[in-house]
This record gives structure tokens, sequence and C-alpha cells, in this order.
């Protein structure tokens, strides 16, 4: 019976691990900009296809990415909106920055 208890709570140890290293979330911050760029971070925690783009300019960038942090550098133009979309299996997470918001931030 001992035995019977360590394997469940070994596989409910398993369960609850795997459902929390699934519900972090990629994500995508803006940290600030320069004369002629805007300067985002873009957090992906496991593999997912991310795409910038312009709602003016169209398709910026386009990668698949997996487990990793890094910056993403965008050319500042007038009445810019960008659009961060990443895939992540079947979840889909999008993030939206406009150049009024970035103004305020």
């Amino acid at each position: 019976m001992k035995k019977l208890k360590s394997i469940l709570v070994a596989l409910a140890i398993l369960v609850a691990s795997n459902s929390i290293a699934q519900s972090v979330e990629p994500k995508v911050n803006y940290i600030g900009q320069d004369k002629n760029f805007l300067f985002f971070k873009v957090y992906v925690p496991n593999e997912a296809l991310l795409s910038v783009t312009d709602t003016n300019e169209g398709e910026l960038y386009s990668s698949l990415i997996s487990n990793k942090t890094f910056k993403v550098k965008v050319e500042k133009k007038e009445g810019q909106a960008l659009n961060f979309r990443m895939v992540c299996g079947e979840a889909v997470y999008v993030k939206y920055f406009d150049s009024k918001l970035i103004e305020r931030l």
C-alpha cells in the first residue's frame, strides 16, 4: 500500500509540474527607443512561430523560435502599429503596440 501511495504522489507531482511548465506564456514588453528605433523584449518559453507585422508596412519578421529571450529592434515610422503574434502549438498569443501607446510609455 505504501508503494502505491508513493507512486500516486510522484505521479501527482509530475502532472502538476508539467501543468505549471506549460502555463508559462510568451511575453512581449516595450523596453525603449532611440532616435530611429523601437526596442522590445520577447520571451518564448517553448517553441513558437513569431511574426511581427506593421499595419502600414506588412510583415517585418517571421521565424520559428524556441526557449529564449531576445530583443527585437523595429525602425520607427509615423503612425506605426505593431502586432506581435506567437503561435505555440494550438495557443495563439497576440500583443499590439501603436505609436500613441508607445508615446505614453
